[in-house]
């Protein structure tokens, strides 16, 4: 009589997993990412998977927010293994894909002449009539087009541009520059005496 033994490990296969980082532009994880190794006494059989009901797509609201994901795998006998401690997938923004505009505001400013000129020096900033940011980054400001912040008597027609180092916004305003320095004659003087011009 030839006896045949069957052995059916009920040992479940070893998973080993490691916590990882994924950016909010790639909208999600895959396995790879968090798998590391795994090790059973009889072989595996399937290749490792997320088991179901795991969060493994994101967006920008998940930036910063840590999410545990379950991942298992089966060796030739049906035992299913799963990583202990279970992976941790942090969402992050390093490229700044979830970056949001700058609302930019500004206000018309009236300047007065620098003495003995006819002109104002007016600062980009200056012209800011409390512009935000939704990310709470710093904003810069400058006046498209201009690279002097001296502008001459009357109204000057600007566009502020307000960026917070990734994007751009933009809001128009006038620079009334005013001369009240008697001494300084900023205009055009013709006087007409007879038939000659003086």
């Amino acid at each position: 009589m030839i006896v045949v033994l069957f052995y059916n490990s009920l040992k479940d296969p070893t998973l080993i997993c490691k916590n990882t980082h994924v950016e909010a532009s790639l909208g999600s994880v895959s396995v790879r990412d968090v798998f590391d190794s795994a090790s059973d006494n009889c072989g595996m059989s399937l290749a490792p998977a997320f088991s179901a009901n795991n969060k493994t797509s994101f967006t920008c609201d998940d930036v910063g927010m840590p999410t545990t994901v379950i991942v298992e795998q089966a060796d030739v006998n049906g035992n299913v293994g799963r990583c202990y401690p279970r992976p941790i997938v942090t969402v992050v923004d390093y490229n700044r894909f979830c970056n949001s505009p700058p609302n930019a505001v500004c206000g018309n400013v009236q300047a007065f002449t620098d003495e003995d000129t006819c002109s104002a020096n007016v600062a980009a900033a200056l012209i800011d009539n409390g512009s935000t940011d939704p990310d709470n980054d710093d904003l810069t400001f400058s006046v498209c087009g201009e690279t002097s912040t001296i502008y001459p008597v009357g109204a000057n027609p600007v566009t502020l541009v307000v960026s917070d180092g990734i994007v751009s916004e933009s809001s128009s305003a006038t620079v009334m520059v005013v001369d009240n320095i008697v001494s300084t004659f900023c205009f055009n003087l013709v006087i007409k005496f007879g038939l000659h011009d003086i």
